[in-house]
């Protein structure tokens, strides 16, 4: 028998606000926690209109980090478009630029950031939402192979970056 949509909803809501908080991480302003408990309200709307034509043996988990994963990257995309209408803004009328003092931390998170979305949405869902392969991919809607081996692009990806960082 399928759980309630409420019951999922209880069980999945701050797992679900945690993941796509860690996805929009590049975000950090004050606004963020709006803008991410907004885009897990839109998450479960999405979920709840299609809620009635899931098969009863679906894995719930895994179903709504695909929804939110979709979600995340429109979100991104659109960010990305108004980051860069803005930096170009800033261009032509000649703002300086100025890099903040960053500790490790900062820095990882700056790496993470710059991932592709993919890698980036695998990595986080391995190693901060602690979901197996087989969920990423049901997630993804790609292999579990390929959720491993963009895992593992990721980590060779930052372990790289960490080399080259002084």
């Amino acid at each position: 028998m399928a759980p309630r949509f409420e019951d999922l909803i209880e069980r999945h809501h701050d797992e679900i606000f945690a993941y796509l908080w860690r996805l929009l991480g590049k975000q950090r302003q004050s606004d963020v926690a709006l803008e991410v408990e907004d885009l897990t309200q839109e998450v479960f709307t999405r979920a709840y209109e299609n809620y009635s034509g899931l098969r009863r043996d679906s894995n719930y988990r895994a179903w709504l980090y695909k929804i939110a994963t979709n979600c995340a990257f429109t979100n991104l995309r659109q960010a990305k478009r108004r980051q860069e209408k803005h930096f170009a803004l800033k261009f032509v009328e000649g703002e300086p630029k100025s890099l903040p003092d960053e500790n490790s931390r900062a820095e990882l998170r700056a790496l993470v950031d710059e991932l592709p979305a993919k890698q980036k949405a695998c990595l986080t869902m391995r190693y901060l939402q602690d979901l197996d392969y087989s969920e990423i991919a049901l997630s993804l809607d790609c292999s579990e192979q390929s959720a491993r081996a963009n895992v593992s692009q990721a980590l060779r990806r930052l372990r790289a970056a960490l080399k080259e960082c002084p």
